[in-house]
């Protein structure tokens, strides 16, 4: 729990298997930077974005499918660690909507919680990780568009250039914050 980021409006997001398991590659060495960012692996949004994410699950499970969150908010220093190691903007800004609590990366599981194939490891920085990426095979295509959908129809927009990241679209204007995990 920190209370911290609960009186600003977030909320923690828990495990909740088959349809939901969290593996936040920032609280561990297992990322793009070979070091762990966050001292705890608990996963915080926005409450309205937690709500759009919560159908978002349940309208995946009714198809078979489940989710796994890599990221969600992430305060505004880490994000500024980033840009140490990758200096394309379109992969690593300067600021992020991670940083107001209203984006996530995630990816698809099947019933059993297994990873999918989705065509690229996660904070893959090149074009096998943009959304018009053509070399992929039909059934990743088809899983990648899947996800795409069900992630636009809850009111979630993609980013071109990473198929696992979006952002939620709201009226609510956020400022972002640094709030440590």
């Amino acid at each position: 729990m920190n209370n911290k980021l609960e009186e600003r409006g977030f909320v923690e997001i828990l495990p909740n298997p088959p349809k939901l398991f969290i593996d936040l590659k920032y609280a561990t060495k297992k990322n793009f930077t070979n070091k762990q960012q966050y001292r705890f692996g608990q996963c915080y949004m926005r409450d309205e974005v937690a709500r759009a994410l919560h159908n978002v699950c349940l309208e995946l499970e009714n198809k078979g499918f489940g989710i796994c969150i890599w990221d969600a908010y992430r305060p505004l220093s880490v994000q500024k660690n980033f840009q140490a190691f990758v200096e394309d903007k379109r992969y690593v800004a300067e600021d992020s909507p991670h940083c107001k609590g209203i984006a996530i990366d995630l990816t698809l599981l099947d019933a059993q919680g297994n990873y999918l194939d989705m065509g690229s490891d996660f904070d893959d920085f090149s074009e096998k990780a943009h959304h018009n990426f053509g070399k992929l095979d039909q059934a990743v295509k088809e899983r990648r568009r899947l996800l795409r959908n069900v992630m636009e129809n809850n009111g979630f927009e993609a980013l071109e250039t990473e198929w696992w990241h979006y952002t939620y679209i709201t009226e609510n204007e956020y400022d972002s914050i640094d709030i440590p995990l």
